[in-house]
């Protein structure tokens, strides 16, 4: 489909089943559509509004009550036994959760 002829009907097309599914990725499909749709605006390859913006636009149509599951923190006082578990298992997998959890870093979706 050339890039001019997108219009919100495609974008929600696309988005809708994910947004039932897999939230967060329909989020990031959008948000990545967002910046392509963008980019074809200032190179002058299409006109308008940019169908897969998000705010006053398509948050209209899905809206913001998609919720995110968190799961519970391991209680600090059991994280000398977990590491010790899992210094005990020779995986690569292992390692790297040790990682995580020694530099306190994680990641955080948008």
């Amino acid at each position: 489909m050339p890039i001019d002829k997108v219009g919100v009907g495609d974008i929600t097309k696309i988005l809708q089943p994910l947004f039932n599914e897999k939230p967060v990725t329909a989020s990031g499909v959008r948000g990545r559509l967002e910046s392509v749709l963008g980019y074809a605006i200032t190179m002058g390859w299409r006109q308008g509004d940019n169908p897969a913006r998000w705010r006053g636009h398509l948050q209209t149509v899905f809206g913001d009550s998609h919720e995110v599951k968190h799961h519970a923190a391991l209680p600090l006082s059991e994280l000398p036994t977990y590491m010790q578990k899992l210094g005990g298992h020779d995986k690569l997998v292992c390692r790297g959760i040790e990682l995580l959890i020694l530099t306190a870093v994680s990641r955080r979706s948008a």
